[in-house]
C-alpha cells in the first residue's frame, strides 16, 4: 500500500466528506463489492437457514452475529482501491480467508455489540494494531475534530 498511489486526494476530511468519498468508491467498485458479498454471505445464510429450519429466528441471529467475518472483505477491496490495486473477484475471494485470522474472536466475542465497530474495524485489518497501540490509535481517531 502506497500513498503515492492513491487513487483520491489524502487530506483530513469532514465527516460529511468522509461518507460521499465511501459512497463513491463502493459505487465505482458495485460489481466486485456485491459478486463478493453473494458469493460469501448467500452460501452461510442457505446452511444456517437449512440446519436451523424450525428456528428462523436463530438463523437469522447467528447470520447476524457473524456479520464481522463479512465486513472484512468489503474493506478489503475498497482499501485496495483506495490505492490503485483494486482486487478482481478471485483475488477478494482468495485474500478473505487471511484476513479473518487477526481478531476475529475478539470481533465475535466482547467487541461484537460495539456501536463503533465498523469505525474500528480498519484499524484491526489495515493497520493491524492490537493493544494498546489499537486502543491509543482508536482514541485518536474518536476526538471530535481531527483537523
Amino acid at each position: 500500500m502506497r500513498l503515492t498511489e492513491s487513487t483520491v486526494a489524502i487530506r483530513p476530511r469532514s465527516p460529511w466528506e468522509a461518507i460521499d468519498l465511501g459512497v463513491l468508491l463502493a459505487g465505482r467498485h458495485r460489481g466486485v463489492l456485491m459478486s463478493s458479498w453473494a458469493i460469501v454471505t448467500l452460501p452461510f445464510f442457505c446452511v444456517l437457514s437449512a440446519l436451523l429450519w424450525d428456528y428462523p429466528t436463530a438463523a437469522i441471529l447467528l447470520f447476524w452475529w457473524l456479520k464481522p467475518a463479512f465486513e472484512r472483505l468489503p474493506l478489503l477491496i475498497l482499501s485496495q482501491s483506495l490505492f490503485g490495486a483494486t482486487p478482481t473477484l478471485r483475488q477478494a475471494l482468495k485474500a478473505w480467508p487471511a484476513t479473518l485470522k487477526e481478531q476475529l474472536l475478539p470481533s465475535l466475542l466482547w467487541r461484537r455489540l460495539s456501536l463503533s465497530r465498523s469505525f474500528q474495524l480498519p484499524v484491526q485489518q489495515l493497520e493491524h494494531l492490537a493493544g494498546t497501540e489499537r486502543a491509543l490509535r482508536i482514541s485518536l481517531l474518536s476526538q471530535k475534530d481531527l483537523r
